[in-house]
């Protein structure tokens, strides 16, 4: 977590020119580990961090190397996920508890399919929702098994973020 991340020339300059776009949005859980890159160039930025169960999470993950060809050779196995799900969690809070920056909205996966939900998405981002969106046909049903009191910990401090009740 207090790993020092370096950037070349090459990387900053293509950081400047993707968030000059108007609305830009990226997703990736990789971006968790690179926010002091991005830091000096989000401006007027706020944050959406969707989560899941992490033992779901890692299952899917799991899955996910074994189907997809060019993810075979990782070898990842479901303690590995847990432990991936575990870093860049971690990492997120690092950030959002040092207050790095101010507009968060945390949300367990299960709240996209919540009109309610949809609609504070909305007002947060100020963006234009698609209520037909996420396809509820298409959920995901967590199966939460038990996993670490430090990895517990970690996912019911993001469930609190979200106002999200996973007992």
């Amino acid at each position: 977590l207090n790993a020092k991340i370096f950037s070349s020339k090459e990387i900053k300059e293509r950081i400047k020119n993707i968030v000059r776009e108007k609305n830009f949005c990226y997703k990736d859980t990789r971006f968790g580990y690179t926010f002091p890159v991005w830091k000096n160039f989000l401006k007027n930025t706020f944050f959406v961090c969707v989560f899941r169960c992490p033992s779901s999470t890692a299952s899917s993950i799991v899955r996910e190397c074994r189907n997809a060809s060019y993810l075979k050779d990782m070898n990842i196995d479901f303690e590995t996920s847990l432990d991936l799900w575990k870093l860049v969690y971690s990492h997120i809070l690092k950030h959002f508890e040092n207050g790095d920056f101010k507009q968060w909205l945390f949300v367990h996966y299960n709240q996209l399919f919540e009109k309610k939900f949809l609609d504070k998405l909305a007002k947060f981002t100020g963006a234009k929702v698609d209520y037909k969106f996420p396809d509820k046909k298409l959920r995901k049903i967590d199966s939460c098994l038990d996993v670490s009191e430090e990895i517990e910990g970690i996912y019911d401090r993001l469930c609190g973020l979200a106002n999200y009740s996973n007992h």
